[in-house]
């Protein structure tokens, strides 16, 4: 194990240690705007065109949501309505670009900014509930799974994304049966964000734990794990 590996196990165990005592809070904060999914389901209409009728992407880049953790979904989509897309550049100061400063937002991206944006508190927690309530489809249904590429790297996932690629933390997403180009994408998003690269449309994705495991991957190591994880039944 190499130095940089030895210190990004560090982080993550402090990462995690913080993570765990905020998760009593998340909870709280979830059970006070408890979504309803019957609800949810007529707001879903304006997903549809991107995510489907039965909450599975349209496209290679766009994720699955059916069977999604509730607390995770919710979570990005008003990570998603913080950070809107309102121009052409990134000069926060100038009034135009970012609203505020792109690094400050853990997620980024045109389209969902929107979306998100024209939904009010109760309805982005329904519209949560409703596609969490959804039977999950996996990517490659009826394929083989992908053997694990590298079990020393799965390892680091599995203690937060689960055993698999399945989450019993609610605040943390499922990975299996999640659409490959999509879940490469993500992990290119984190290692951008963590070296600095100029944030772009739909290409931000800022977290401390991703951040610091994405940034150990090579492009090879990433397709690997993006293909094992899309390869596994969802639940």
């Amino acid at each position: 194990m190499d130095r940089s590996e030895r210190r990004a196990r560090q982080d993550l165990k402090l990462l995690l240690a913080l993570v765990a005592i905020l998760v009593g809070s998340l909870s709280i904060l979830s059970s006070a705007m408890a979504g309803n999914a019957n609800r949810g389901s007529e707001l879903a209409t304006a997903c549809v065109e991107c995510h489907g009728q039965d909450g599975v992407g349209q496209k290679p880049e766009v994720p699955n949501l059916a069977g999604q953790n509730e607390t995770y979904l919710l979570r990005q989509l008003n990570n998603f309505k913080s950070a809107v897309w309102v121009g052409e550049t990134t000069t926060a100061a100038e009034g135009d670009g970012w609203r505020g400063f792109a690094t400050v937002y853990e997620r980024v991206h045109p389209i969902m900014g929107v979306m998100a944006a024209s939904f009010d508190a109760r309805a982005l927690a329904d519209l949560a509930a409703h596609f969490s309530s959804l039977s999950c489809h996996s990517s490659r249904a009826g394929e083989q799974a992908e053997p694990d590429p590298a079990p020393a790297r799965t390892a680091r996932c599995e203690s937060c994304h689960g055993v698999s690629g399945q989450s019993d933390n609610d605040n943390i997403p499922n990975l299996a049966g999640q659409n490959r180009t999509y879940l490469f994408n993500q992990i290119t998003s984190f290692q951008r964000s963590v070296r600095g690269a100029e944030p772009q449309p739909g290409v931000h994705r800022l977290h401390p734990v991703m951040g610091r495991q994405a940034v150990l991957l090579n492009e090879d190591e990433m397709a690997k794990l993006a293909d094992y994880y899309a390869s596994l039944p969802c639940r």
